[in-house]
């Protein structure tokens, strides 16, 4: 009982006569004995406020006008008010209070509207989207007339729209706009194209906020963009970015101060520096991962390049680098490692190219052979394994590699000089690098017949009529 009696209090002094008569018949169905004291203030007349209604559609924003209008004034009543003021359709208007929209049986007391400078917000939609067309808006206006005799009136301060004595008529709902507007106040349809502003007019008061408005908003945006644009370029120079406010790191869950950590570029997890060093320090990979952690999700944003070596020493740095260009030669398809002992030099050979001159060592590797032999061919560096094979341990050792090399069809003899020769990579044709014979690599014999290119009386007569040489044939040109 007492939920209805406080309920019951609450809406007689907001004037919510719905809910008060929903309180008053709870308290009837409990046979409840109920006496209503009014105090002296209940019998003083209402008096009006000053409400600001700020007006809003799809081309203008805060425009504003003042109304005195009773707090007991019903949004349906509202609705007419403006109709009858300023010839805005009542289904295009859409009222919103204490940040929500406004039923037609609210009253301004019930949507928190009591005392002067109290704000309300009118929103305008177009007439397209509530089905209004010319013939309902003449219908609608002519039954405006003579309705401010039966609703509380209202005043109008000149802050924001007027009557329109000028202007050019909407196309689509005909209400007469301002000469300077561009599009429709109340359906938003555009502006005759063929319309042209009467020489020598006077801006009314309405345009002319209007049109300072809009001013003052393009330079708005404007200086907001050169903000924006030079605090990027500010960012940009920093190879950090330090946290503007103070944040627990996600990590070792330290209470980190302003501008004593770091903001990650890619993500914006914010991590204390010590962390992220660690995260260099330990890491597996060359690309580090950013190390936030949100349940069982990963953050998929890898620490960039600049903020790495802006976190660490120069030594780890190093060390960080070269694990990169370990990782970059392990993953590149047809790459080649010097073989001079402990260099560190490595290349991404093309097919056609047989030599690899080290630019760490300066020594010349031999893709063809695998090997550094320099002063010599690859004939006489196969002959010479061949024959150290006998005595020497790693030419026994590297002699095995190139038998069993040939077992498994990963290098094959020159059909021509008989010297060892493997495919590194791409398609089946090869070349001899010693006596330039082209090779069919499936077929494991020469290209073409004994009067060279183009000759298809031999070779592998690969393409002839439209068929392979090989039924795993990889194009050998």
């Amino acid at each position: 009982m007492d939920l209805y009696l406080e309920e019951l209090e609450r809406a007689i002094r907001s004037g919510e006569l719905n809910v008060a008569s929903e309180s008053a018949r709870g308290l009837a169905n409990l046979k409840a004995s109920v006496a209503l004291t009014c105090s002296e203030a209940s019998y003083l007349p209402e008096r009006k406020i000053s409400v600001k209604v700020v007006i809003e559609d799809r081309y203008i924003s805060d425009i504003s006008i003042t109304l005195n209008l009773y707090p007991s004034m019903k949004f349906e009543d509202l609705k007419q008010l403006v109709l009858e003021k300023f010839e805005f359709p009542v289904q295009v208007q859409k009222w919103i209070a204490g940040k929500r929209l406004a039923r037609d049986i609210d009253t301004l007391r019930s949507c928190g509207i009591r005392q002067d400078n109290d704000v309300l917000y009118l929103y305008l939609v177009s007439a397209s989207s509530v089905g209004l067309n010319k013939e309902v808006l003449q219908t609608q206006h002519q039954r405006t007339h003579g309705f401010s005799e039966t609703i509380p009136d209202a005043q109008l301060y000149t802050t924001g729209i007027q009557d329109l004595a000028t202007g050019w008529q909407c196309p689509t709902c005909t209400l007469i706009n301002e000469p300077t507007r561009p599009g429709c106040s109340v359906c938003g349809g555009s502006r005759p194209e063929e319309y042209i502003v009467p020489t020598g007019y006077e801006l009314s008061n309405n345009e002319r906020l209007r049109m300072e408005q809009e001013i003052s908003f393009e330079n708005l945006v404007i200086m907001e963009r050169e903000s924006n644009f030079r605090r990027h370029l500010a960012a940009e120079e920093n190879d950090l970015i330090a946290n503007a406010d103070e944040f627990d790191c996600p990590v070792c869950f330290e209470r980190i101060g302003a501008r004593d950590g770091v903001m990650l570029r890619e993500c914006l997890h914010m991590f204390c520096k010590e962390c992220l060093q660690s995260q260099v320090l330990h890491a597996e990979s060359a690309v580090v991962s950013c190390p936030h952690v949100d349940g069982s999700q990963l953050c998929l944003s890898v620490i960039q390049e600049r903020e790495i070596k802006a976190l660490v020493s120069d030594e780890v740095y190093q060390k960080h680098l070269t694990l990169s260009l370990t990782e970059a030669e392990s993953r590149a398809p047809n790459s080649f490692h010097c073989q001079t002992p402990n260099c560190n030099g490595w290349c991404i050979y093309e097919d056609d190219v047989n030599t690899f001159n080290c630019s760490v060592c300066e020594k010349e590797n031999c893709l063809t052979c695998k090997a550094i032999h320099e002063g010599i061919s690859c004939r006489q560096y196969q002959n010479d394994v061949k024959y150290k094979a006998k005595n020497d341990i790693a030419a026994k050792r590297t002699q095995h590699k190139i038998e069993a090399m040939l077992r498994k069809g990963d290098a094959m003899k020159c059909p021509t000089c008989d010297i060892i020769v493997m495919k590194k990579d791409g398609c089946d044709w090869i070349r001899c690098t010693m006596c330039k014979t082209e090779i069919c690599w499936v077929t494991k014999g020469p290209r073409w017949g004994p009067m060279g290119p183009d000759d298809i009386s031999g070779g592998c007569q690969c393409g002839v009529d439209g068929k392979p040489c090989h039924p795993n044939c990889q194009n050998c040109h």
